[in-house]
């Protein structure tokens, strides 16, 4: 990336809430990113090829096509001098070290709370230099996470693992009219107005295993 230049990002994934989410926080820390999302590994490879050079590309590596790891040096070489970042809520679905070796910069996992997925990315693009208003945001106070109940805290979960209404209800074994009480719960303890910046507020907040919550 050229100084001065606004970071060129590829975001690769096919969870559109997630893709969201993290599109959000890409922005709130890069405010004058180019951000480009696709959701097929074709797709993928298909806008690396015709659509210029980016500075960072970001893969989920559950992708429809995506359908082997030995696919990740097709996508480093492909990326050119792009630093290539993996993404994944399994750890173990991917060798490392392997993938290191074919060409990826780095891997993140899924479930880190949006703030240690960003620090994660920025560590991989160093030496980027980081701007003065990314710095100035690490240092405002966090409003803590609202308390959920044990059912909110299972819809959050779930939600933001992309299931539907009627997927969580049948997790959950109630009725596709009480995940919407449950949802409209969250909305209103999280201060935010739709499922997409309910994902966000998941992201920023480890639906993982970080929010509070009681029973």
């Amino acid at each position: 990336m050229e100084a001065g230049q606004p970071i060129r990002i590829l975001l690769a994934d096919d969870h559109e809430l997630f893709s969201e989410a993290l599109a959000a926080l890409l922005f709130e820390r890069w405010r004058e990113a180019k951000l480009r999302r696709v959701s097929t590994f074709i797709e993928l490879i298909r806008v690396l090829e015709h659509e210029g050079e980016f500075d960072l590309v970001i893969t989920d590596l559950r992708m429809p096509e995506l359908i082997s790891a030995s696919q990740i040096a097709n996508i480093a070489e492909t990326s050119g001098d792009a630093k290539l970042i993996l993404l994944s809520g399994d750890a173990q679905e991917v060798d490392i070290p392997q993938a290191l070796a074919d060409g990826a910069s780095g891997f993140v996992h899924k479930g880190q709370a949006g703030v240690d997925l960003i620090s994660a990315i920025e560590a991989v693009l160093k030496p980027l230099q980081r701007d003065t208003q990314a710095l100035q945001n690490e240092h405002e106070p966090k409003a803590p996470a609202p308390h959920f109940s044990t059912r909110e805290f299972q819809t959050l979960t779930l939600l933001f693992g992309g299931r539907s209404n009627e997927q969580i209800a049948g997790e959950l074994g109630v009725s596709p009219a009480t995940v919407k009480v449950y949802i409209k719960s969250l909305l209103h303890k999280a201060g935010v107005s739709t499922r997409t910046a309910l994902a966000v507020f998941g992201l920023q907040n480890n639906p993982g295993g970080d929010l509070r919550r009681y029973d």
